[in-house]
């Protein structure tokens, strides 16, 4: 519905919601660019979220996690007839009564409980950071506000270290705090 009101609205592309750009320092207005592939937004935005935003992303990781082990990678749903046919589909049929995925859910039917095939819910595979690092530990406190830490150059540890409640993490923030400490690892390893 955001996008039928407004075609342009791209909140969701850069996550504008969370508001998490307030604690860089270097602050950069990029202007959103999207390639023309066809006149149906949504259609036109997966194809940019395809070929530019998601696939190269995960495919990049994928490919450095699975050689790293030496082991052979393939991704099932990355095959071009399933690309061909999946693009004359016609796209009310790819969100109806408010279900994403929509044939993916149907071609389930009876193979997945209804509780799982049709929750909404949009779940990821991270970990909360919480799960990995003790963030109430007094070092691991210290180290993620090292103020000689080459970080301090690109994140405002302070207006993060005042807004955090280590007590209740929200997902948002999860992310941005193992952004901060992976960096912050690369660039004290690298000096």
């Amino acid at each position: 519905m955001i996008y039928i009101k407004n075609p342009k609205n791209r909140d969701l592309v850069y996550e504008t919601s969370y508001d998490i750009s307030k604690y860089a320092k270097n602050k950069k207005n990029i202007p959103f660019k999207e390639t023309f592939f066809c006149k149906e937004l949504l259609r036109n935005r997966m194809l940019n979220e395809m070929f530019f935003e998601v696939v190269p992303v995960i495919l990049k990781h994928d490919d450095l996690n699975s050689m790293y082990y030496s082991i052979e990678n393939r991704s099932p749903y990355l095959d071009r007839d399933l690309l061909d046919f999946s693009l004359t589909i016609p796209p009310s049929f790819l969100i109806k009564n408010g279900y994403q995925k929509k044939i993916l859910r149907d071609s389930a039917k009876n193979i997945l409980l209804n509780k799982i095939r049709l929750n909404r819910q949009k779940k990821g595979f991270n970990a909360s950071i919480a799960s990995v690092v003790d963030l109430n530990d007094h070092d691991m406190r210290d180290f993620l506000y090292d103020k000689k830490s080459k970080i301090n150059e690109f994140v405002d540890l302070k207006k993060l270290q005042k807004d955090i409640n280590f007590n209740k993490i929200p997902n948002h923030f999860s992310k941005l705090i193992f952004s901060i400490m992976s960096t912050k690892l690369f660039l004290d390893k690298s000096l």
